[in-house]
């Protein structure tokens, strides 16, 4: 086959799907179409419950895992609080000391002057 005829031949076939084509779009008009008949089927398989399957057991696991956690946190958090509590006694501790050993040292600074001056006389 030479060019000629190959274009020849596809033209020949674009008009003729070409009506085709035209004859058909007058006739899809005139279908009447019912939707109601093409009604999906029920499924006749139970649907299993979430609790039976791997991701039930999953959930399940990540669950328990969530309350380890919150009792480990609730745990965590009331050491932090008595050590909180712990450190400001501890600080209140040691205000009370400086100044008792304060006091110590001017009582013993007067009693080495005292000792100094009973001496020189």
């Amino acid at each position: 086959m030479d060019t000629k005829e190959t274009k020849l031949t596809w033209t020949a076939l674009g008009q003729l799907c070409a009506g085709k084509i035209s004859d058909l779009s007058s006739e899809v008009g005139k279908i009447d179409f019912d939707i109601s008949k093409y009604v999906s089927p029920q499924l006749t398989m139970p649907i299993p419950k979430p609790e039976s399957t791997v991701v039930g057991e999953i959930n399940k696991k990540i669950e328990q895992q969530n309350s380890l956690l919150l009792d480990n946190y609730n745990k965590l958090e009331m050491m932090y609080k008595q050590q909180v509590e712990v450190n400001i006694q501890a600080n209140k501790a040691l205000k009370i000391s400086r100044i008792y050993n304060g006091c110590m040292l001017v009582i013993t600074f007067i009693a080495m002057i005292a000792a100094v001056v009973s001496a020189l006389r």
